[in-house]
Parts: structure tokens; C-alpha cells; sequence
């Protein structure tokens, strides 16, 4: 259920004219702060 909106979310945001003008940065900036996170996390 989540996943859904979530997804629905995201495609609105894709679709976006303004948006896809700074989908690369955004992606940059968003993956990075994933990695960041993503190593900080103690398994």
C-alpha cells in the first residue's frame, strides 16, 4: 500500500516538467545521501 503511493508519488514528480530540469542533480544529491546513510547503518 505504501509502496504504491509511493510510487505514484515519485511518477508525478518523473513527469513533472520543472522537476526533470533537476532530476540529474537531484538523483546525485539524493544517492549520495543513501550511500551516506546507508553506511552509518550498523548491521
Amino acid at each position: 500500500m505504501y509502496r504504491k503511493n509511493f510510487e505514484k508519488i515519485f511518477s508525478k514528480m518523473y513527469r513533472n516538467r520543472f522537476f526533470k530540469m533537476y532530476r540529474k542533480n537531484f538523483e546525485k544529491i539524493f544517492f549520495q545521501k543513501c550511500r551516506k546513510n546507508f553506511f552509518k547503518i550498523d548491521f
